[in-house]
């Protein structure tokens, strides 16, 4: 039990996608995406301090070590540009305190696009009472979205809180910042649940942001509802329905306030 080693590669291929992530170059593009792609040393002492260095996840915010978020439609994120880094850390649990902190390259899915990019991040978390989680984060520095070349200095501190009491979860976070000099403000409510027999999973989002500099005042809130269901231990649909319940000059009138419905079937080869 000296260390794990996880690597999770994916090709992913786009069919005349509306609104690609920020990671495509187009809505026809295909690319290979590392998700997971590490190592972890957690023999060094206990659960106190390990070190994790590869692709890993920057530790921020509600998604940090969130269960079935990894390429599922339902997603925690609320807008920070990047999920997973090359990079490294430490992580560790001291009492009911857990704690990660990171250096990682801002260059996201590739590795060789961070030239002059870096991002320092960290999260400290704390389990009080019973099932009640509640966290700081941040992230610091400056990081290269998607496809560009364009560096975006980007800064942002969040607090996330998590209850649990049998299958239902709820989560919370609320966040606040600046990529350049543009004020961003984000919020996310989330209500999810298990059946009884753990093959489904309902969830019900209200994510609302802001985005706010001189020349700009944009708001949008959304409803967002969720199954995901395995009716096999290899196969899971997921269906999704994003609902725009308010906008204020939302950055694309032809496309921002229609209302998405999403269906996506995904198969694990397992041996």
């Amino acid at each position: 039990n000296f260390a794990t080693i996880l690597m999770q590669p994916t090709i992913i291929k786009l069919d005349n996608v509306a609104q690609p992530f920020n990671y495509f170059s187009g809505g026809d593009d295909i690319d290979l995406q590392w998700r997971a792609a590490y190592i972890d040393i957690t023999g060094i002492s206990d659960e106190r301090f390990n070190i994790r260095t590869g692709h890993i996840e920057i530790p921020y915010g509600a998604e940090y070590k969130a269960t079935i978020t990894g390429g599922t439609l339902r997603q925690l994120t609320t807008n920070l540009g990047l999920k997973m880094d090359w990079g490294i850390s430490t992580h560790g649990k001291i009492y009911k305190t857990n704690y990660e902190f990171a250096y990682t390259r801002g260059s996201g899915n590739e590795w060789d696009r961070a030239e002059g990019a870096s991002i320092s991040s960290g999260r400290v978390g704390w389990d009080f009472k019973k099932n009640h989680h509640v966290a700081l984060s941040y992230v610091d520095g400056a990081l290269v979205p998607g496809k560009s070349t364009q560096l975006i200095n980007k800064k942002r501190t969040a607090l996330d809180y998590h209850y649990q009491k049998s299958d239902m979860h709820v989560r919370g976070e609320i966040s606040k910042g600046q990529d350049n000099n543009s004020d961003r403000h984000y919020g996310l409510i989330e209500i999810s649940k298990f059946n009884s027999n753990r093959d489904k999973f309902y969830y019900f989002q209200y994510r609302y942001k802001r985005d706010q500099d001189e020349n700009i005042n944009r708001t949008d809130e959304s409803l967002i509802s969720g199954l995901e269901w395995r009716p096999h231990n290899n196969i899971e649909l997921n269906l999704q329905y994003h609902n725009k319940i308010a906008q204020k000059n939302p950055i694309n009138d032809l496309i921002s306030d229609k209302d998405l419905m999403q269906l996506q079937l995904r198969y694990r080869f397992n041996e």
